[in-house]
C-alpha cells in the first residue's frame, strides 16, 4: 500500500499520491490531500465532522460551538462570513439589522426604497412618493412635479393633480370678487365677513365694514377676538390683547379670585 502521510487516506502507493480517501473525505485533483467539504472539518484525520448551522469547530476544545448572534455561518466566534436573513453582515465579520426591530427583537428590513417601518410591518410610502421616514410615513422625496407639503407629495400652490393623473396643472380660473380660486379652478366664497381674499390660501385682504381679519384666522373678519370671563360664559371680549406680550385667558367657572392685572379691563366690562 505505501505510505504517504496524507491525512484521511485510506490506499496510498509507492509513488507517494494517494488513490483512495476514507469516508466523508473528497480527493484533491493533484491526490496530494483528502479534504473535507466547505463547511467540514477534519476530526482527527478518521473523518470530516458538519457542524450544524450557525455553529463552528473549536480546534481548542474539538467540539462545535455557537457563532455570534445571527450568523449563520462563521469560521470563529468573531469571524463570521454569512448572517441570517435579513441580517447584514459587516467587513468587520459581525452582523446587524439594517432596518428595524419589532417589538418581538425580530429584525425587519423593508424590501422597496418607497416603503417605511410602521412600528409593526412595512407599509408604502403615500402617493408619488419614492421615500418616506419612519414610523410617521412623512414623505421624504417626491416624484417630478410634486412638492412635498405637510409630510406628504402635492402640487405646488396654485397648481393640482386634474384627474388625478399624477401630472400637476396649473389653476388659472379667475374667480368674481369675494370668491377665491381654491387651487383646483374651482371658485369659493371667501370666509365670514371677507369682502375679498386671495386666491388659494383664502387669506383675507379687505374685510366689510369697519371689521379686522381675525388674527387667530387670516381667512376671517370680525371685532371680537380675546374673550374674558369664564370658559363656558365669557362676560365680553376685546378686540386687541390686554398688552403686546400677555393675552387675558378666560377664567374656568367658579373662578372666585382674579389676577390683579385684569381687573381694570374685566371690572370696566362689568360696570
Amino acid at each position: 500500500m505505501g505510505n504517504c502521510n496524507i491525512i484521511g487516506c485510506e490506499e496510498c502507493p509507492d509513488n507517494g499520491l494517494c488513490q483512495k480517501c476514507f469516508d466523508s473525505f473528497t480527493l484533491s485533483g493533484d491526490q496530494t490531500t483528502c479534504d473535507c467539504s466547505t463547511n467540514q472539518v477534519n476530526y482527527n484525520g478518521t473523518g470530516c465532522l458538519t457542524c450544524l448551522e450557525g455553529q463552528y469547530w473549536s480546534t481548542t476544545l474539538q467540539v462545535c460551538r455557537e457563532c455570534s448572534a445571527n450568523c449563520s455561518e462563521c469560521t470563529g466566534l468573531k469571524t463570521c462570513s454569512a448572517c441570517v436573513a435579513p441580517y447584514t453582515l459587516t467587513d468587520s465579520g459581525v452582523c446587524f439589522c439594517d432596518g428595524y426591530t419589532d417589538g418581538d427583537g425580530n429584525c425587519v428590513v423593508c424590501s422597496n426604497s418607497n416603503e417605511f417601518f410602521n412600528g409593526t410591518e412595512c407599509e408604502t410610502c403615500g402617493s408619488y412618493c419614492d421615500t418616506c421616514s419612519t414610523p410617521s410615513g412623512d414623505c421624504t422625496a417626491c416624484q417630478s412635479n410634486f412638492s412635498i407639503i405637510d409630510g406628504k407629495c402635492a402640487c405646488p400652490l396654485g397648481w393640482y393633480d386634474q384627474n388625478s393623473a399624477g401630472t400637476c396643472v396649473e389653476a388659472t380660473v379667475v374667480c368674481s370678487t369675494g370668491y377665491y380660486n381654491d387651487g383646483q379652478d374651482n371658485c369659493v366664497q371667501c370666509g365670514t365677513e371677507c369682502a375679498e381674499c386671495e386666491d388659494f390660501t383664502a387669506e383675507c385682504t379687505v374685510c366689510n365694514g369697519d371689521l379686522d381679519v381675525n388674527p387667530f384666522d387670516s381667512t376671517e373678519c370680525g371685532d371680537c377676538f380675546y374673550s374674558v370671563g369664564p370658559v363656558d360664559a365669557p362676560t365680553g371680549c376685546i378686540k386687541t390683547p390686554y398688552s403686546d406680550t400677555r393675552v387675558i385667558e378666560p377664567y374656568p367657572a367658579g373662578t372666585t379670585t382674579l389676577d390683579w392685572r385684569d381687573w381694570d379691563v374685566i371690572n370696566g366690562m362689568e360696570n
